[in-house]
């Protein structure tokens, strides 16, 4: 039965390998696929990103941005220059300059800068995510046709979620980019706003064979709680630099860019670029959505194992001596854990995860000890069997034994994760460590892994899984319990079948809930996740 068990583990591992190879591979000859398809209408292939992200420019530029957003009664008004550039390893470096004294509040206009711009940095990769089965083409006439693009949803970052929604008319004039329009087909949620109407223009500018943008507006109305609110951002870019030195190669508007040398403009960098998960940049332009690096969560898990027993040893009593009175085979544990821990985790590379468990498992073990009977003579025994003396009779029977322990448990793990569009796979392994509260007894450890396959449903950001759960159990419970010292052989079918589901809200909770049934244990698992 053993080697069949093994045999079944290792067929598992096989395909589970061999599943990883494909999902691994099938991102990068789709991406490839759509690349194509954009450009057999005409259009470069970064023209989509351009749509998302102002810093997927390859040159260096200044932009003039005024946004415009009421919310009830209330107005603001914001004013900003934004200077782009990069250094010769492709590094972003990104600053906003403007007048502290337009810009009262000075804090909420950082804040917000450095917020979208974090954003714009993370999906600056991702207008290339478009589905290339959505591509039409409609000829206005010889010189004029429009191109209408959907972008995928399996892809998109819950930073731009929304763009699921979202119809791109492209316009070509004699064979030329001039303008882009993104507009909604369905209201969404956006930073707690429910926006009906959403509308973004953006209009290009070519020269030397190269597209630049020149100015891009966005407009959205909708609410916020139970007040109108709308949004008017409008970008107009000033100058493009592609050389070290100070001369524009493009000027725009040489009013807006004398404004924004004024060297009495305050300047402010912003932070985007993070150390973790190396390679981060590489998987997004293979359309991988990524969480944010860091985690911390709480899990709360209850579990019920029976247990068979092999052996007894008690007291430092031999097993063959006090198994003359105790039958191992027949006797049995109900053992029920209730832990409460903490867990904090860091993506190291986009597809592997490493963490640490920190809690304390309320253990109650309940034993039924078969004992065999008793009948001995105690005096002298007759050739016809009879006693002659005192003799000894007691039944069989089950001697209920109850404990209640309290063990420290440290746990180290780490998880590999691939996906494909809806579907993705993940293989974790957890070494837990745990010492039996005020106790001298040795610590117990074990092995922990669990294999699952999920489907993420996309327009409500939750993910179902299926998978299953192997523990490690040692085949021996040894420790001290008060003065009672015990070495006791333990058995119990160490896999178990699992069904759990994921629910994101927003970029940063995540809300975990997983079942586990296999023979002879059940185990239900709820865990509270922050990421930053």
């Amino acid at each position: 039965m053993n080697k069949f068990k093994e045999k079944i583990a290792y067929n598992i591992n096989i395909l589970f390998l061999l599943l990883i190879g494909a999902l691994l591979l099938s991102p990068i000859t789709h991406a490839k696929d759509r690349y194509k398809a954009f450009a057999e209408v005409g259009l470069p292939e970064e023209i989509p990103n351009f749509l998302l992200s102002s810093l997927s420019h390859d040159s260096a530029y200044i932009e003039h941005v005024l946004i415009e957003e009421g919310v009830g009664t209330e107005k603001t008004n914001l004013e900003v220059f934004l200077l782009f550039s990069k250094d010769k390893n492709n590094n972003i470096d990104l600053r906003a300059k403007y007048d502290e004294f337009i810009n009262e509040d000075e804090e909420r206009l950082i804040d917000s800068l450095k917020t979208a711009a974090k954003t714009q940095y993370r999906i600056k990769n991702y207008g290339r995510i478009y589905d290339p089965a959505s591509i039409e083409v409609k000829i206005v006439d010889e010189r004029t046709k429009h191109v209408f693009i959907k972008f995928s949803p399996y892809a998109l970052p819950q930073d731009i979620a929304y763009f699921r929604h979202m119809v791109a008319d492209f316009t070509i004039e004699d064979g030329k980019l001039t303008t882009a329009v993104v507009k909604n087909t369905k209201p969404f949620v956006k930073d707690g706003k429910h926006i009906e109407s959403y509308e973004m223009t953006t209009k290009f500018l070519s020269k030397n064979d190269k597209y630049f943008l020149d100015n891009k507006t966005v407009v959205a109305e909708g609410m916020w709680g139970d007040k109108a609110y709308y949004q008017k951002m409008n970008g107009n870019f000033v100058a493009y630099y592609s050389g070290r030195d100070s001369v524009a190669d493009v000027v725009l508007n040489d009013e807006l860019l004398t404004k924004a040398s004024n060297p009495r403009l305050k300047e402010a960098k912003m932070e985007l670029n993070r150390a973790l998960p190396f390679m981060a940049d590489m998987v997004r332009q293979q359309g991988i959505d990524l969480p944010l690096p860091f985690g911390v969560a709480v899990n709360y898990r209850t579990q019920e194992n029976d247990f068979d027993f092999t052996s007894f040893s008690v007291l430092g009593i031999p097993p063959e001596s006090l198994e003359k009175l105790f039958d191992p085979a027949t006797s049995t544990a109900k053992v029920k854990v209730e832990s409460l821990s903490l867990k904090a985790d860091m993506f190291i590379l986009p597809f592997w995860n490493v963490f640490a468990v920190l809690g304390q498992n309320k253990t109650s073990v309940d034993m039924q000890a078969h004992f065999k009977g008793v009948d001995a003579c105690l005096g002298i025994t007759l050739p016809n069997g009879s006693c002659l003396g005192e003799s000894v009779q007691l039944p069989s029977t089950d001697i209920p034994i109850s404990l209640d322990l309290t063990y420290e448990t440290l746990g180290l793990g780490t998880t590999l994760a691939v996906g494909y569009k809806n579907v993705f796979a993940s293989m974790t392994a957890t070494y837990a460590h745990s010492s039996l509260k005020d106790s001298a007894s040795p610590a117990t450890t074990m092995w922990i892994f669990s294999p699952m396959i999920g489907y993420q449903f996309t327009e409500w950001r939750a993910q179902v899984l299926v998978g299953a759960e192997y523990q490690d159990y040692a085949a021996k419970m040894t420790g001290v319990v008060g003065e009672l010292d015990y070495d006791i052989g333990i058995e119990s079918d160490k896999w178990s079948y699992t069904l759990g589901a994921r629910k994101e809200l927003g970029q940063h909770y995540n809300l975990i809930a997983l079942a586990s049934r296999g023979n002879g244990r059940t185990s239900f698992t709820l865990s509270a996740e922050y990421r930053f």
